[in-house]
């Protein structure tokens, strides 16, 4: 790339698409120096103008940024393909409202454009509008109904309503004339648990000559995933590492000291002085509600229970404090607010809140990964819940190791980076527990949940200020969108399957052992 800067090559298409892998992989800086020179030579090119807008949201240059994407729409062609590919960039960047109105844009445009149709269905569907993404759905089945990427875009959303005998029809549908489709032979593993009579499944997946790297890897942790229901748990292994490898060359590199750096720096800003003052700006509300912890630790059940009491929405993963302050970097980073910055995050979070839930006494983010923002959420909503949950160590870290993730969960594929990742995870957790005013935490031990579901569920309720309903003891039967990884799993009665899983795989978990086995933390012993 630096050859295309230096070099003779000027090409606006080349340094656009340069632009854009930076802008993918989060070197955000770097990817203007290539957008700047692509514009400069084709001013018009809606394309650049939005991946601009995205590299500058995440650098905070918000009025710019939205300069950028007014410039996009400005000049964007009546091509509903070009439109949706620059939807597709905002939403794998995060940035959901943008997209929706791209793909939105796109659907008025060309109402039967297949890829517009699915791309917003999918994001209604992430933003949490599970009958609008449904309504998009059924329109998309009726202007093609045998269009592939329409049937599997179906059966994600049957999935996500927990219809899953629905979606495998769906599915099988699909393999009936195609036989060997990487995409539905990934997706039928996630449906249920499979049994020695789906053993043929396994044989065709390993027959199948996947065309491009994704879709091996795809390949790999399907085939992985049947092996672990079958109890072939060193085939289930050899599957996971093959997945992970595959995924761990075509990544950017985890950056670890990185990672410890904005751990520290979050740990020596926010001590208990910062979080015992009345800020300024700070928001009275008590509409949010935080569940955090690892990704696959929980946090999706526990969303499940609270989401079925009447008064509450559970809005899934939402990035709305990720880029809320990313707006104040430095001032989050370094607690250096003043009522400004506190009132404006305040204000955008009170606001984002209403867009997904006007009625609801309590919405739901359970975004993982904002552990890392319990300070600054504290600081502009000093009435928010947060909820911890956590789980065994090795048994959460195995989890995520079997599970496709994003490229933004880049510790994933290794589990000495995942041990070093839950290390940073305890640290921060640790000095939350420790200067969070009492009552704005609750911890929850996975173990104790499952092995306990009622008297769980009532202090969950109890915790968030809301009284009983018994709703919350069947929430499995709900039929709110769940867009996770965990969307079987919670839509089962309570069970405790998961509890100890590691114990098959103690052969192979060596780094995680070596990492976690002397923390002194009461999330590595279980104990709430």
């Amino acid at each position: 790339m630096n050859a295309l800067l230096s070099g003779g090559q000027r090409s606006p298409e080349l340094l656009q698409l340069a632009g854009r892998s930076l802008v993918m992989l989060g070197r955000d800086r770097e990817a203007l120096q290539f957008l700047d020179r692509a514009l400069a030579d084709q001013a018009r090119a809606p394309a650049s103008w939005a991946h601009r807008a995205i590299a500058l949201g995440r650098l905070g240059e918000h009025q710019q940024a939205a300069r950028c994407d007014a410039e996009a729409q400005r000049h964007a062609p009546r091509d509903a393909n070009v439109l949706a590919g620059i939807a597709q960039d905002f939403a794998a960047t995060f940035r959901y409202r943008e997209a929706t109105a791209w793909f939105e844009r796109a659907v008025a445009l060309a109402p039967g454009n297949v890829r517009a149709r699915l791309g917003l269905a999918r994001i209604l569907e992430r933003r949490g509008n599970l009958a609008a993404a449904r309504e998009v759905l059924d329109a998309a089945i009726r202007h093609a109904p045998e269009e592939p990427d329409v049937i599997l875009g179906f059966a994600d959303a049957l999935a996500s309503a927990g219809r899953f005998d629905e979606a495998e029809r769906q599915l099988v549908r699909l393999l009936e004339r195609r036989p060997h489709d990487v995409a539905a032979l990934s997706r039928l593993p996630q449906l249920r648990r499979m049994t020695s009579a789906d053993a043929p499944l396994l044989e065709r997946m390993a027959q199948v000559d996947a065309p491009n790297e994704g879709q091996r890897i795809a390949l790999a942790y399907a085939m992985g995933k049947v092996c672990d229901d079958l109890g072939r748990h060193a085939d289930a292994f050899a599957h996971f590492a093959d997945a992970n490898a595959r995924k761990r060359r075509s990544a950017p590199a985890y950056d670890p000291a990185a990672v410890t750096r904005t751990a520290d720096l979050m740990i020596a800003s926010h001590g208990g002085d910062v979080l015992r003052r009345r800020w300024p700006g700070a928001s009275d509300s008590q509409r949010p509600v935080l569940i955090v912890g690892m990704p696959r630790s929980g946090t999706s059940l526990v969303e499940q229970i609270l989401a079925a009491h009447p008064m509450v929405h559970g809005a899934g993963e939402q990035n709305i404090w990720g880029e809320t302050l990313d707006r104040h970097r430095q001032q989050v980073f370094f607690a250096r607010y003043d009522q400004a910055v506190v009132g404006d995050i305040a204000q955008r979070v009170s606001h984002f809140l209403e867009t997904l839930s006007q009625d609801a006494a309590r919405v739901i983010d359970k975004m993982p990964a904002n552990f890392r923002f319990l300070g600054p959420v504290h600081v502009a909503f000093p009435g928010a819940r947060v909820i911890h949950v956590h789980r065994h160590p090795i048994d959460n870290c195995l989890s995520i190791h079997f599970q496709n993730f994003g490229l933004q969960h880049g510790y994933a594929t290794d589990l000495a980076d995942l041990g070093h990742y839950y290390r940073d995870y305890c640290r921060l957790m640790s000095h939350w527990r420790e200067h969070l005013p009492a009552g704005s935490l609750l911890e929850v031990s996975y173990e104790a949940l499952v092995a306990d579901p009622e008297s769980w569920a009532r202090r969950l309720v109890a915790f968030v200020g809301l009284a009983w309903h018994p709703a919350c003891l069947a929430h499995q039967q709900s039929e709110r969108g769940v867009g996770t990884a965990s969307k079987w799993q919670v839509r089962q009665p309570i069970y405790r399957s998961s509890v100890a899983r590691w114990k098959n795989y103690e052969a192979f978990v060596g780094p995680l052992v070596n990492l976690l086995d002397d923390w002194p933390d009461p999330l590595v012993t279980g104990q709430a």
